[in-house]
């Protein structure tokens, strides 16, 4: 098990990162898709199909809008697919613009090969079909050939689709947890407050660093908080999340006491904070969150390479099932739009439980 604590918020959170292979890595950049593939994988002046006779800023007005479609993290690995999908034709000396569906069923074989699961295979295709159709490339899209289809199949088949879970962080592990937060040091504030309102707001790791101090609202008995924009909310309705101070952990406790620490009164609520304590404007993000999980995790002696920052979001599912809290109240907190999604958890919490061979093994 890897027990090294991850790097502070304002060192290089990628520094501790494995090194990515060089046909298939996922990078991250700040370019948008229309650049990577006006870039890497079409030729220039080409763009989103069928805008030959519009001017410059009704062709930019239609790129942002097309982007906006897409989440951001969704857009970012579409861009590494298709510079992924690019770096590999070059490397072979193939046109990557003129590629056909072979090549691209011999790219995601290629992947299989080397050991990438089968989802992450699916989403390189879908990444490549975007882009070809932000080309225009779409009459027809080679990586939408029934060609490509079939391999890809064949991949699922072999490899499976069973999505990778980590491990639940339970009630008890995260009251161990929050108990290792320095809570003398506004880090230790911060992380603690963090730890709990993660969990007990089942909150993901895009909500949690999405938080604003204006979405808080104070209660008698806990905290209501505002979600703007979720992973099953794409248009940005909102949602709203009860916290109650509950039994042990008394998270709306944590967050006010961290709010008031670090002197916040608008703006991000979780922030980053340098090597040297000092608080950034700025939020966290995603990677942060989930290496601070994992530090935590090592702290309380848990497996760090069995949890993640999805882990408090899990925990919190896994430990209301054990406690017998029924599938639909449990999604008024997860906010889950299926049920089908949420019954998985409940049902991995539910394996032991009245199990038959418990009466006569």
């Amino acid at each position: 098990m890897n027990t090294a604590a991850p790097p502070p918020d304002g060192m290089d959170e990628d520094a501790n990162l494995p090194v990515p292979t060089p046909d298939h890595a996922q990078e991250g950049n700040s370019a948008t898709l229309v650049e990577a593939t006006s870039t890497e994988l079409v030729a220039t002046g080409q763009g989103t199909a069928g805008t030959a006779q519009l001017t410059v800023t009704e062709r930019e007005w239609l790129d942002a809008f097309a982007r906006a479609a897409l989440a951001p993290a969704t857009l970012r690995a579409y861009e590494s697919d298709a510079r992924s999908f690019a770096r590999w034709c070059r490397r072979r000396n193939q046109e990557v613009a003129q590629a056909s569906a072979e090549q691209i069923a011999a790219w995601l074989a290629a992947m299989a090969r080397d050991g990438l699961r089968a989802s992450t295979i699916s989403r390189a295709r879908a990444g490549v079909a975007y882009a070809y159709r932000a080309m225009g490339r779409t009459d027809p899209n080679p990586a939408r050939h029934e060609d490509v289809d079939r391999i890809l199949a064949g991949i699922r088949r072999e490899l499976g689709t069973r999505p990778e879970r980590h491990a639940a962080i339970l009630a008890e592990d995260l009251a161990a947890m929050v108990a290792c937060c320095p809570t003398e040091t506004l880090r230790g504030k911060r992380d603690a407050a963090m730890l709990a309102i993660g969990f007990m707001g089942a909150f993901r790791r895009s909500e949690l660093v999405a938080l604003v101090v204006e979405d808080i609202l104070w209660r008698t008995g806990g905290v209501v908080l505002a979600i703007r924009r979720s992973k099953t909310d794409k248009v940005g309705a909102g949602q709203s999340v009860g916290i109650p101070d509950g039994l042990h952990l008394k998270a709306p406790r944590l967050l006010k006491a961290w709010l008031r620490a670090a002197r916040i009164k608008s703006g991000p609520v979780f922030r980053s904070i340098d090597r040297w304590g000092h608080l950034s404007e700025r939020p966290m993000n995603g990677r942060s969150v989930a290496n601070m999980v994992k530090k935590y995790a090592v702290e309380a002696g848990l497996d760090a390479d069995m949890v993640s920052g999805h882990s408090l979001r899990a925990g919190f599912i896994t430990t209301a099932a054990m406690a017998g809290v029924s599938a639909l109240k449990i999604a008024d907190t997860s906010r889950h739009k299926s049920l089908d999604v949420l019954m998985g958890y409940v049902r991995q919490a539910d394996l032991l439980k009245d199990n038959p061979g418990s009466s006569f093994a």
